[in-house]
This record gives structure tokens, sequence and C-alpha cells, in this order.
């Protein structure tokens, strides 16, 4: 079975693709870097009390995040100049990250049902830490698929606008003509 994905014509309904987008982008770089930066705040100043197993998973964390805003970085540039092959892999890396969140949701239930199954007196003690986890990278993935959706929709439009060209058959023209020299030439009348 086949489905076709939609091109969307406005961001959120009512904004333009473009300027929804670009706002969007903007919105998701400032809690990136704010996300980070207090990621990192925390990291320095507990970093003597942590863990290696979680200084490990918060410097893996800090990374991605970096990551992210080095592509939310390209996605802005490749809007503002639409430039739909800088676009196209943002859109890459977009997918890449949904398939990252599902796979996450996929572990937290696998993770919850096992607790469910060996333990069921450990439900009371990770249920106000999975439920909240879980819904937050749902609403995650959500989000994250309806904006492959709309940066999907600007790159084939601006594949489609920068294709567009003109062409002068003007010039291709050719003009051919046989003369025959004649070595008399005739009396004039």
């Amino acid at each position: 079975m086949r489905c076709e994905i939609p091109i969307l014509l406005r961001c959120c309904f009512c904004f333009p693709l473009r300027y929804g987008l670009l706002v969007w982008a903007y919105l998701k770089q400032i809690s990136s870097i704010s996300f980070s930066t207090v990621m990192i705040i925390k990291l320095c100043h507990d970093y003597y009390r942590i863990q290696a197993s979680g200084a490990v998973i918060s410097s893996l964390i800090i990374l991605l995040m970096i990551l992210d805003i080095a592509f939310n970085v390209l996605f802005i540039i490749s809007a503002h100049k639409k430039d739909y092959k800088k676009m196209r892999i943002f859109y890459r890396y977009s997918i890449a990250v949904l398939c990252l969140n599902v796979a996450i949701v996929g572990f937290c239930i696998a993770m919850y049902a096992y607790y469910v199954y060996v333990a069921p007196i450990m439900i009371i003690f990770i249920w106000s830490f999975m439920v909240p986890t879980l819904v937050m990278i749902i609403v995650m993935v959500f989000l994250q698929g309806y904006l492959i959706i709309l940066v999907r929709s600007e790159f084939i439009k601006l594949k489609n606008n920068s294709q567009f060209e003109f062409v002068n058959h003007g010039a291709d023209e050719k003009c051919t003509a046989n003369l025959d020299f004649v070595k008399e030439i005739p009396g004039t009348v």
C-alpha cells in the first residue's frame, strides 16, 4: 500500500511556508542553545559528584545538542538563501532524528513492560519518571514528523522553482541559401 505525503503550502495552517519554517528554526535554535547551556553549566557544577556513566551520558547529550545547533544553522542559512541542496541535507538529518526518537520511544516502552513483568513494585518508583518522559518524546516525534513534512514541502517548492529558466530560441535559427554565380550579368530591362 502506497501513501502520498502531502505537500503543504502553509506552516501551522496560517503562516507562509518559508517564513513559518524560519520562525520555527529560530525558536528551535534558541531552545537548543539554552538547553545546551544549562546542560554544560550543570555538568561543570556537578562534575565531581557525577558518576562516570552519568558524565558520559551528559557529554553525549551535549554533543548531540551541538550537532543539532549546527544543523539548525545550516537550515536557517538554506531557508534564507532558498538553497534547496542544503535544505535537503537538513531534511535527511531530520529523518535520522525522527528514527532516533522512535527508537527511544520503543526502548522506553520495552523498559516499562520489562519492569511491569519482572518487578511490578518498581512501577511505583518509575511511574513519575517514565510517563512524563514518554509523553514528551511522543510529542517530539509528532512535531518532528510535522517539521519533516514542512521541510519536504519547501524543498520540493524550491527545487521546482529553481528549474525555471528562459531559453532564447531566436539565436538558434539557421539561414541557408544556395547561390549560383553566373559569370555573365544579364542585361537590365
